[in-house]
């Protein structure tokens, strides 16, 4: 492996963005002690990749570098590699950092280049990120899926290859950022629906269920089955049971409740009208604490988002929007924790 890191370009290294001298450093120190390449050197990439926001023409060689890494039998930390270069994959080191104010108007005219050009290195390596979905540690093969979700245009080879591993493996974590990963690159892909759907009936593993019933929703959307739709309400309703394993997943952004309302909030007013029964019946069997999710949800979906203002006219108001305020009224477990800061006295004041 390292005979191949002759080929690369350092003349392009050398006239790169002098933010990039950080990173040509830091590879140099990584090919005198590879044999030692250890968190250190993985926290370093970080900071002078992404962090620092150096997405540039330097980035793309060093890129090169990562992928070499990452075929070695001796490199350890292959998952943090694989983050690192699913985020300079995504843009995130550009998208994430103001740029500075004295940078030249030709430099900032190339990053969009520099930005396809980083994603175009990365995805060179997607033949090593398919392999990886096979590889030994289960860690490896949760990041290896969470990479591949960049190369929608790759859908093709990652969709069958994600399809054969998905029936075999047997960790949770990794099974379920697969199925993930198939709803990132799949699009309108019957077989991949029905995938999913069998996914969410015949696993016992609480988190597979949920990610799976996430990316049936992000790819049926306004057509998601009540099955998937239960799945997620139950989860807003009780995330305690998996709270902690979700979060292990690279593909958690805020946390299981966040995650979950986002998809919800986002399936539009046909799912609305399946999700709100079932949120209503929660409502009267939950604890106080989940109650309040329950309420969120409840006023985000049936009022599309928008704030709710107690001089709403009962002219004004849905059928739906009627019903959804007239249980919050009703449910003494929801206002235990005063919801919307207004007293249980003061509920009542909510209704036209």
């Amino acid at each position: 492996m390292l005979e191949s890191l002759t080929r690369t370009d350092m003349q392009e290294l050398k006239n790169a963005h002098a933010e990039a001298k950080e990173v040509r450093e830091l590879i140099n120190q990584l090919i005198a002690d590879i044999a030692q390449f250890r968190n250190e050197r993985i926290d370093a990439l970080y900071y002078n990749i992404w962090q620092q926001g150096t997405v540039n023409q330097g980035t793309t060689s060093a890129v090169q570098f990562l992928i070499e890494l990452l075929q070695g039998d001796s490199i350890q930390d292959k998952d943090q590699l694989l983050l690192l270069l699913a985020y300079v994959a995504r843009g995130n080191s550009y998208t994430d950092v103001e740029q500075d104010a004295t940078e030249s108007e030709e430099q900032s005219s190339q990053e969009p280049e520099w930005l396809q050009n980083a994603h175009n290195a990365v995805a060179a390596g997607v033949p090593v990120y398919l392999d990886l979905l096979e590889y030994e540690e289960p860690i490896v093969r949760t990041c290896a899926a969470y990479t591949l979700s960049s190369f929608k245009e790759h859908a093709c080879a990652i969709i069958p290859r994600l399809h054969s591993c998905i029936n075999t493996e047997e960790d949770e974590l990794a099974k379920s950022s697969m199925l993930l990963c198939l709803s990132a690159v799949a699009e309108n892909n019957a077989a991949c629906q029905q995938l999913l759907t069998e996914m969410i009936k015949e696993q016992p593993s609480a988190l597979v269920k949920l990610a799976a019933s996430m990316a049936l929703a992000r790819l049926a959307k306004e057509n998601t089955p009540a099955e998937a739709l239960h799945v997620l309400v139950d989860t807003i309703i009780e995330p305690e049971p998996i709270k902690g394993t979700y979060a292990e997943l690279p593909w958690a952004n805020t946390d299981v409740v966040g995650d979950t309302s986002r998809i919800l909030y986002a399936l539009g007013p046909s799912a609305a009208r399946i999700v709100i029964p079932i949120l209503i019946e929660a409502l009267k069997t939950t604890n106080p604490h989940s109650s309040l999710r329950v309420v969120d949800a409840l006023l985000h979906l049936a009022f599309n988002g928008e704030p709710v203002h107690i001089d709403f006219t009962d002219q004004a108001l849905t059928n739906e929007q009627r019903l959804v305020l007239t249980t919050i009224s009703n449910s003494d477990c929801a206002w235990v924790i005063n919801i919307m800061n207004r007293g249980k006295k003061s509920r009542r004041e909510m209704l036209p």
